[in-house]
């Protein structure tokens, strides 16, 4: 029940889902959280505002 109430609270689904696709199949891994940070070598990319940038 706890996982149905976390996912009505998010806002970017598409955001999530991109994230998940970064992940999965191309080899990204979360390093951060304040603010949600991956990394893949030497490549960064930071979540602002509901986008994902180059950091």
């Amino acid at each position: 029940m706890e996982v149905e109430i976390v996912d009505c609270q998010r806002k970017y689904h598409a955001l999530r889902t991109r994230i998940d696709q970064l992940i999965e199949q191309e080899g990204w891994s979360i390093t951060g959280r304040e603010p949600v940070r991956l990394e893949r070598g030497t490549r960064v990319l930071i979540v602002k505002n509901g986008s994902l940038i180059d950091g």
